[in-house]
């Protein structure tokens, strides 16, 4: 960076998101972003596994948890559905890294082996 800009800006670093510590905070943004509009939350959606999902799925960046959470509202509303649901989350990662069933963390019992850093260069590629 310049130190023009350096001088002017200030920088502000968001950690990364962690399961252990993190997971009721992200259950509650999920229920907060739904209930705006308003949409009912499935029971999956409403566990602690499904919010290590999403952190897992979304590398632990914040920024990629509220992409995913809003991929998924939005599906569910253009499908009309009565609840969001890990169903939404499943294919609203699928459509953004084009992975097979096997790669997605919202459907594979074992997600937390799945590298999905390979899946989301693919993500930030098609962000450009």
């Amino acid at each position: 960076m310049t130190s023009q800009l350096m001088r002017r800006a200030t920088i502000v670093e968001v950690p990364r998101v962690l399961p252990a510590f993190d997971e009721r905070d992200v259950l509650g943004i999920v229920h907060g972003y739904a209930a705006e509009i308003p949409l009912q939350t499935s029971s999956d959606v409403k566990e602690l596994v499904f919010a290590a999902r999403l952190i897992h799925a979304s590398d632990r960046e914040f920024g990629n948890v509220i992409k995913y959470i809003l991929r998924a509202i939005r599906l569910a509303l253009i499908n009309e559905a009565a609840e969001l649901s890990c169903d939404h989350f499943a294919q609203a990662y699928q459509h953004k890294t084009n992975c097979p069933a096997v790669s997605n963390p919202f459907l594979e019992d074992d997600f937390e082996r799945i590298d999905v850093r390979a899946w989301l260069r693919t993500d930030e590629e098609d962000d450009r």
